[in-house]
């Protein structure tokens, strides 16, 4: 759902004072029981930690958090 609200925001152009803008959104998820939350407060941290990598990774992008086996 991220990914397809991203597509298309990067898709709208904006018009504002008479001027298009277009913009960008970067989009950090994780869910359960895939990134293994022991709590609603680490859903959010690692949700927070995606939202990081998208942007490092050039933003306008979704990723998605996935636990590090151990």
């Amino acid at each position: 759902m991220a990914e397809r609200y991203r597509a298309r925001i990067a898709s709208h152009h904006f018009l504002v004072d008479g001027h298009k803008l277009q913009i960008t959104m970067s989009f950090g998820v994780a869910g359960v029981p895939d990134s293994r939350p022991s709590t609603v407060d680490d859903l959010i941290r690692f949700a927070d930690i995606a939202l990081y990598q998208a942007k490092e990774a050039g933003r306008n992008c979704t990723v998605r958090f996935k636990h590090k086996s151990t």
